[in-house]
């Protein structure tokens, strides 16, 4: 077990985690980016309510079209029995009339009653609050919910994807990621690899390149942009002539810095688009550096699906760009 507490702004989080071999838990169930929201059947105010489901279904990010962060269904306390429990992700919301140190505790289980599962529980006092859910609070349970589905799918990788794929992308580039099974070389050239898993509607691609950039610092913003458009047009061809992938600059280019395992990175969300051809989707990428030489190391992921929703496309491939540098 392990257990971990903060205060932030009136807000009090508690983190454990227990699992038992002495008491297996079945399997849980819900497909990815599902939540199930468990609350009162009484005393839940309607601008709570409205609240936590506008916090759980806003805009993911980087995405051509809008789609929620997740697909929520609720229940009552009184509905949480058969299947209900085996949900992957669960959000209990408990109401207390009585004062507490903040006005919202956050706790959260692992496994509690099926395995893999988070088990979130947030008691909200309704003595000192309004009513609505604090960006802080609603950035914390998306943040909660995105890392351990992205740990479940890395784990399930591990566990069966593609072992020998992710042993030549090792060989060939010096970055151990965690494949999904599906994937071949569409291309290989020096610094570059390209991993593609082609369906009869979706194409999803996997670029793995380095560069050199002087300096300590990871590259700027405009410089990643500038590389990854110069090697999708060297390498990166569309089906008709003179066609290549490249950054659409209709769309806002998402950056930020995140830790993945050890290594700091540059994160980069934005759309594609192929020139001089009508292909076009969502990317992701991580930019970071191994050591403290001027070898720079991207990983990229790229969903063509026109026919269908591209967020779960997105969070299998970040899940891809997460393993980078794990066991």
């Amino acid at each position: 077990m392990y257990r971990f507490a903060a205060i932030l702004s009136g807000i009090t989080f508690f983190i454990s985690s227990c699992t038992s071999d002495k008491n297996p838990k079945p399997l849980s169930i819900g497909r990815i980016s599902e939540i199930a929201v468990i609350v009162p059947e009484s005393g839940a105010s309607i601008s709570l309510i409205k609240s936590l489901n506008g916090c759980l279904t806003s805009e993911y990010p980087g995405l051509p079209q809008a789609e929620p962060q997740f697909n929520v269904s609720t229940f009552s306390n009184a509905a949480f029995s058969g299947l209900v429990p085996l949900h992957k992700n669960i959000l209990f919301i408990e109401l207390s009339s009585k004062e507490q140190n903040a006005a919202l505790i956050l706790t959260a289980q692992r496994n509690v009653f099926a395995n893999p599962q988070l088990v979130l529980r947030l008691k909200i006092s309704t003595k000192n609050t309004d009513g609505t859910l604090p960006d802080s609070i609603c950035h914390t349970l998306i943040q909660y919910f995105n890392r351990e589905e992205r740990n479940r799918l890395i784990e399930s990788y591990r566990k069966s994807g593609d072992k020998a794929l992710s042993e030549m992308v090792f060989s060939k580039s010096g970055i151990r990621i965690h494949l999904p099974g599906g994937f071949s070389l569409a291309l290989e050239k020096e610094n570059f690899l390209w991993l593609r898993k082609e369906t009869e509607n979706t194409s999803t691609g996997i670029l793995v390149y380095s560069y050199k950039i002087s300096g300590g610092d990871l590259p700027s913003p405009n410089t990643i942009i500038q590389v990854r458009d110069s090697v999708g047009k060297k390498y990166v061809l569309g089906p008709s002539p003179n066609s290549f992938m490249i950054t659409d600059s209709n769309y806002p280019v998402i950056q930020y810095h995140d830790q993945m395992n050890e290594y700091r990175a540059v994160i980069t969300r934005c759309l594609w688009k192929t020139e001089n051809d009508f292909m076009g989707g969502p990317f992701f990428s991580a930019t970071f550096k191994k050591d403290s030489s001027d070898q720079v190391y991207c990983i990229e992921g790229f969903v063509y699906a026109p026919k269908f929703e591209k967020r779960d496309y997105i969070k299998q491939l970040e899940a891809v760009l997460y393993s980078a540098g794990s066991d």
